[in-house]
């Protein structure tokens, strides 16, 4: 925006003598100023208190080594860290520096800006945004807000929240929402129409100023986790005035339409809205495998808000969750999978192939695997390899209630729009839900908790290695979970194969076996075979990493370690020889 020229993650030309470091790629690169650009995620106190203490001595090791790696090479630095984000100022502070180094801030003109990011209408993150602000729109309207009170929620925001970037955010992102929604009911008037929100909060209205309605004695509600404040407003008032037995059925782990205008406190806080309440579980299932659903549901629980259940099913399948890794694409990743089904399962057993969203289907369309066709107006996709194999794509959203006998999930990503969507979260949202939720992508969460558990057999998991999903670190190997193909060892220090020099070392798994291998397996054969990783690793009881089994270099003896070794020098005898 300011016409800084500058490459992302750019290779650094000079290489480091230490063996164990991967080739050394700053934040940015600022071509024609010759200066490098590190955004360092470490507090003000020069802590990384999110990570272990085993973890945060790595990363603040990395940090002085870079340092001194420019040094050596004469090269210059210029570092930001991320408090100054968390302080609302990185902005300021980013242009501060720049300036003080002799960069030259060129602001580019606006039209520009918009016909190179947003003019195209193809452009899926501008449309995400407008997703955004109509689902900003649909809780506004159900919350029965009116438009002169976009101001008093601009104020009531600026008194609340310190943070200098999120006011002026959030000031913008409101400023934009008053001139869309002052045209959008200026159409509906000029047309005398009424929409969704409209026509329920009109009858609400009736109701409470005393129109006559049916006696009703009861009041049946499905899917009652998909309640919005509109429609909340006009159960409650038929209710007040009838006196009538509310009965609901729902649930809240499947809270997934925030963005219809639903509002999930509507339904984890219904006695403190209906007065006496009587809850029934329902927590027989006949889906999932015990397996699945013990996995499942620890992930959904970790939403401290989310209510209490111990759900139960007749169903084993070891290894129900299955993450399967990819570097550059996922498209071998992807016929992997398809094929793993195939031959486990057979031809008739039916694959649902899921998104986070539509533009994920681009996925299927770009990997060469599918052939589309349209049969009595519906999508056919067949696999070409194995073209009488049932095939279906959908986004997660719409898959919510159907079930298939394997599930493949696509996208599972750290991303705007990956798996948890950045945008469709957004905090903005708050400022017109009922109760706030503070859990950081609730709604994601529960989201992804649908995803895998419409399979009736197993759910596998498309990961990128290089940027995985914030969620993928809440899992661990175990009997309901596999890791097929997918690094871990610790990106920040991750080995580069000494032989090949463009792999990098880290799990792999071939015909059962696991080793530590190059990532270019089977093209460059080179193993380790003093650091062989256990099957089922047992966390270590100092560091929270996994034991190994290692070899000593001075006397050959074997023992086993901690994978954070040198830095953590935990050891214990191998007891079965």
């Amino acid at each position: 925006m300011n016409g800084i020229n500058y490459e992302y993650e750019k290779l650094y030309p000079f290489e480091s003598e230490d063996p164990l470091r991967k080739a050394y790629r700053p934040d940015f690169y600022l071509c024609d100023y010759d200066i490098y650009l590190e955004h360092f995620g470490i507090s003000k106190n020069f802590t990384v208190p999110w990570l272990s203490p085993i973890e945060e001595k790595k990363y603040l090791d990395g940090i002085y080594w870079k340092r001194d790696f420019h040094k050596k090479n004469n090269t210059k630095l210029i570092e930001t860290y991320s408090y100054y984000n968390s302080d609302g100022i990185l902005l300021k502070k980013l242009q501060e520096i720049l300036e003080q180094n002799g960069i030259e801030l060129k602001p580019r003109d606006f039209t520009d800006i918009f016909n190179t990011v947003y003019a195209s209408k193809s452009n899926k993150y501008f449309s995400e945004f407008i997703s955004l602000c109509c689902t900003f729109i649909n809780l506004f309207k159900s919350d029965n807000f009116k438009i002169e009170q976009i101001d008093v929620l601009k104020k009531q925001y600026y008194k609340s929240e310190s943070n200098i970037f999120l006011r002026e955010r959030t000031s913008l992102f409101l400023d934009i929402i008053q001139i869309i929604l002052t045209e959008y009911q200026k159409y509906l008037s000029t047309n005398n129409s009424i929409d969704f929100s409209d026509m329920i909060n009109i009858a609400a209205e009736k109701i409470e100023a005393g129109c006559e309605i049916i006696p009703y004695k009861y009041v049946i509600v499905d899917e009652y986790q998909d309640i919005s404040k509109s429609r909340f407003n006009f159960l409650k008032a038929i209710v007040d005035k009838t006196n009538a037995k509310l009965f609901c059925v729902g649930d809240d782990w499947q809270a997934i339409y925030r963005f219809a205008g639903s509002d999930v406190s509507l339904f984890t806080d219904f006695e403190k809205y209906f007065g006496y309440t009587k809850i029934l579980k329902i927590e027989k299932t006949y889906r999932n495998s015990q397996n699945l659903i013990d996995e499942a549901s620890r992930f959904v629980l970790e939403n401290p808000l989310q209510l209490k259940k111990n759900l139960r099913s007749d169903k084993k399948l070891d290894y129900p969750l299955v993450f399967w890794g990819y570097d550059d694409d996922p498209y071998m990743a992807l016929q992997q999978a398809i094929n793993k089904i195939i031959s486990e399962f057979g031809t008739n057993s039916s694959i649902l192939i899921l998104g986070r969203t539509n533009y994920d289907k681009d996925i299927l369309k770009k990997s060469g695997l599918f052939q589309f066709s349209m049969k009595n107006r519906k999508e056919v996709i067949d696999y070409i390899k194995v073209p009488e194999v049932q095939i279906d794509f959908l986004s997660v959203h719409k898959s919510k209630g159907l079930e298939a006998d394997n599930v493949i999930l696509l996208n599972f990503k750290n991303d705007k729009l990956g798996f948890p969507n950045q945008i469709a979260d957004d905090e903005v949202l708050n400022l017109v839900l009922t109760n706030a939720e503070n859990y950081k992508f609730a709604e994601e969460r529960r989201l992804f908790y649908v995803a895998i558990t419409r399979t009736k057999n197993r759910t596998f998991v498309l990961t990128d290695n290089k940027n995985p999903s914030v969620f993928f670190k809440e899992f661990n190997e175990s009997n309901s979970v596999c890791f097929v193909n997918i690094k871990k060892i610790d990106q920040e220090k991750q080995t580069v194969c000494p032989v090949c020099k463009t792999g990098s070392l880290y799990k792999i798994e071939h015909e059962g076996k696991y080793f530590v291998g190059c990532s270019n397996y089977p093209k460059c054969r080179y193993r380790i075979n003093d650091a062989t990783i256990l099957l089922n690793p047992k966390k270590c009881p100092s560091c929270g990493g996994f034991l190994i089994k290692r070899k000593g270099k001075q006397n050959n003896h074997w023992f086993i370690g901690c994978s954070n070794y040198p830095y953590c020098d935990y050891t214990e005898e191998i007891k079965n020889k």
